[in-house]
């Protein structure tokens, strides 16, 4: 199922300040700033979980990214829009103080299909030590999920990592939030 390019996303400024709100495939079409939220899983193994998203969505099918992630609803928090996304895509219930803020930043990248994709992204962490099997799959939204040790991901060649988390996985606010999940595990194993 295509995404909804009807749906009004909120276009921001430079610092996250919502400046009006436009169709979703106005902005992704003229590259237009928007918000979205992500959060990634963590585990007591070091590992992050990262879905593949489902060969149906608009923007990097197939690929694999955070563990869940959105736009948040025209006067939604970013918290709010975590926990929604969290419960649409994986079935569990998070409570707002089990969540991390790990990170805030502008990205942009050109997915294959032309969709410019520029976000002003504020990413989360959650610890869960859970089966990747017992989530709810929303298959509008994911065919699955996989954890990655932080260690396979940063010693993968280029065109590896290109194959199996698009060439996104190379930007520098993306490298700083997954090494600032993998720093939460460090933490706790160290204590």
């Amino acid at each position: 199922m295509q995404q909804n390019r009807q749906e009004l996303l909120e276009v921001v400024g430079e610092s996250g300040n919502v400046l009006r709100l436009e169709r979703r495939d106005v902005i992704h079409r003229d590259g237009l700033l928007n918000r979205d939220v992500l959060v990634w899983f963590w585990n007591d193994k070091g590992e992050i979980l990262f879905e593949r998203r489902a060969l149906t969505k608009d923007t990097n099918p197939g690929i694999l990214a955070s563990t869940v992630g959105g736009h948040p609803n025209p006067g939604e928090t970013a918290l709010a829009c975590a926990l929604r996304e969290i419960q649409e895509e994986t079935g569990l219930i998070v409570s707002p103080n089990e969540l991390v803020h790990v990170g805030t930043g502008v990205v942009c990248h050109v997915d294959t299909n032309g969709t410019i994709s520029n976000h002003y992204r504020e990413s989360f962490a959650y610890h869960w030590n859970g089966e990747a099997d017992n989530l709810e799959a929303n298959p509008e939204e994911t065919s699955g999920w996989e954890w990655w040790s932080y260690e396979q991901m940063i010693g993968m060649s280029k065109d590896e990592a290109i194959t199996n988390f698009g060439p996104h996985i190379f930007q520098p606010n993306t490298q700083e939030v997954l090494a600032s999940v993998h720093a939460l595990f460090v933490d706790r194993v160290s204590r």
